[in-house]
This record gives C-alpha cells, sequence and structure tokens, in this order.
C-alpha cells in the first residue's frame, strides 16, 4: 500500500471516529463542524477514486460547454464552504465559453483552496481571466509561505493532508 493511500485511509478513519463521537444534541458550532469534517472526508474519497481511475487509466474527461463566469462563480461558493479564512472571487471572462470537466475541475480547485486554507494567514483569492492566446488561467493565491519545496518535488516528509489532491491536481 503506498504511504498516500495509508495517510488518507489514516485520515479518513480519524474524521469518522470524531463525528461519531459527537453528542446527542450538539450545539449549532459543533453540527457546523460536523459538516466540515463530512465534507472534507467526501472531498477526500472522491479525490482517492479519481486517483483510482488516473491508475487505472480509465479516468474520462465528461467535458461540457461552460460559461466560464457562472462557472468560477458555482467553484467559490463551495471552496469557501470549505475555508476559515476570508475568500474572494477575482475575475472577469466577458461571458466566454469553455468546454470543462465541471466536477473534476471542482474538485482540483476546491482542493487547492482547502491547502490554500490550511496555510493562509488571512485570505485567499481564487482568480481567473483569459490570457493574450485566449486560454483560461485559474490561480488560487493565499497570503501565507507557501508550500516548502519538498511538498512540490514529491519528496516523503510530514504534511498536514495526505498528498492525494496535489497529485490529482498535478
Amino acid at each position: 500500500m503506498n504511504i498516500n493511500l495509508s495517510s488518507t485511509i489514516h485520515d479518513l478513519k480519524n474524521t469518522l471516529f470524531r463525528i461519531t463521537e459527537c453528542p446527542d444534541q450538539p450545539s449549532p458550532e459543533q453540527v457546523e463542524n460536523i459538516r466540515t469534517m463530512a465534507r472534507n472526508a467526501c472531498a477526500t474519497l472522491t479525490n482517492l477514486l479519481q486517483m483510482q481511475r488516473l491508475d487505472d487509466d480509465t479516468l474520462t474527461l465528461n467535458k461540457e460547454l461552460l460559461d466560464v463566469d457562472g462557472f468560477m462563480q458555482e467553484v467559490w461558493v463551495d471552496a469557501k464552504a470549505f475555508c476559515k479564512h476570508r475568500c474572494e472571487l477575482e475575475g472577469a471572462a466577458a461571458g466566454e465559453l469553455f468546454m470543462l470537466d465541471r466536477v473534476l475541475i471542482t474538485q482540483v480547485l476546491v482542493n487547492a483552496v482547502q491547502n490554500a486554507d490550511r496555510y493562509a494567514r488571512h485570505k485567499i483569492a481564487l482568480r481567473y481571466g483569459i490570457d493574450p492566446q485566449g486560454l483560461l488561467v485559474i490561480e488560487v493565491h493565499d497570503d501565507g509561505p507557501g508550500f516548502p519545496d519538498w511538498v512540490l518535488q514529491g519528496a516523503p516528509g510530514k504534511a498536514d493532508g495526505s498528498g492525494v489532491g496535489l497529485a490529482l491536481g498535478k
């Protein structure tokens, strides 16, 4: 079993244990924490499934013609649900339409926002636009220190997550 899978299973086990230990009458704050933990567990399982499909060479893209501004608004709403810090949407595509896999791109961007939220000091920005060559550019920015080089290079080390989302994003 690879280290990413082992780490992810361990993280999911711990999350599910914390959910099962909630009080019978949780406070509104506890309910929100439980929902956040459940959303994170669901996102992790979805990433694992996508990684398995990528490894098996069975990952298929379900492209559809999407209005970029509307799509990015949807992604931003989904991503904000995972944030402790302020998350802003910046950009405009002036009604441009692109063929995109809505689910896969949303997963990658929400995961990137989650990573940014882990290290941000105060805010995160989900930025998008059309470059001079007519290509869609989407970036996630935060005001944190950034990933250490060993994480970006895929070297083993202690990280807060399993690395599955970062690998899928690459």
